[in-house]
């Protein structure tokens, strides 16, 4: 089928659904090749799009599973805390630097991206925000003396841009978290029920995450029960 010219934002492909090439810049696909160990379903998720859209652009740009990493000239990297021979890239990516194969990107219990490293038979698991927060951002004066958690701005914890992360007082960061939601909801039952009734009638998490301040995990976190789930099971998403 021939293509539509690179003037127009979409594409076909062999007379299937439309695929935006407008919204897939430079920087989305990049992301997406430094967290190629995510799911389609996790990248989907992240950027609000279905699943068959992203085995496309990824299959159109020819972005696969690669073992080895390739530096840019001027790209920083900085050795991981206590992992001797690893390294993470100012953009999250984690390498060994002996064989410079990419590790793997897995989720922590708590939905936060990780990887895990093991060293002279010793396990560590190294999250990827907070260790580049430990090499990129200024430590508060009393951070050796006070516990600090590296916490994701917007409340989305795949966006681990050093722009979107910050130190808080663990406690603070406990208090926060403490109803299992952030508390840019204000701990509201109606702001759940509004959310729950614009999942269902198929307002985009996107969309819904601008309206109420708050991250795209969060709302995954609403749609799947794992939070509100005494609200959330009484809608069809």
């Amino acid at each position: 089928m021939k293509a539509i010219s690179s003037e127009d934002s979409i594409l076909r492909s062999k007379g299937e659904e439309i695929v935006s090439v407008k919204f897939w810049t430079d920087d989305k696909l990049q992301w997406i090749r430094d967290n190629i160990s995510l799911s389609n379903k996790e990248i989907g998720s992240h950027f609000d799009k279905p699943v068959d859209e992203v085995k496309r652009i990824k299959s159109l740009h020819k972005i696969s599973k690669k073992s080895k990493i390739v530096l840019g000239e001027d790209e920083r990297y900085f050795k991981v805390t206590d992992c001797e021979g690893y390294f993470i890239t100012e953009n999250g990516v984690v390498f060994n630097a002996e064989k410079m194969n990419k590790m793997a990107v897995t989720m922590n219990t708590y939905g936060y991206p990780c990887v895990i490293i093991k060293n002279k038979r010793v396990q560590k698991t190294v999250l990827i925000h907070r260790e580049l927060a430990m090499h990129l951002l200024e430590r508060p004066k009393d951070f050796d003396k006070v516990k600090y958690d590296a916490r994701h701005i917007d409340g989305d914890r795949l966006n681990y841009s050093i722009d979107n992360i910050e130190w808080i007082n663990k406690h603070k960061h406990a208090s926060n978290h403490s109803i299992g939601v952030s508390r840019n909801l204000k701990s509201s039952e109606e702001d759940i029920i509004s959310i729950c009734e614009q999942l269902e009638s198929g307002v985009t998490q996107k969309k819904i995450s601008k309206q109420f301040g708050i991250g795209i995990t969060t709302i995954q976190s609403i749609k799947s029960g794992k939070t509100w789930k005494h609200i959330s099971k009484n809608y069809n998403f």
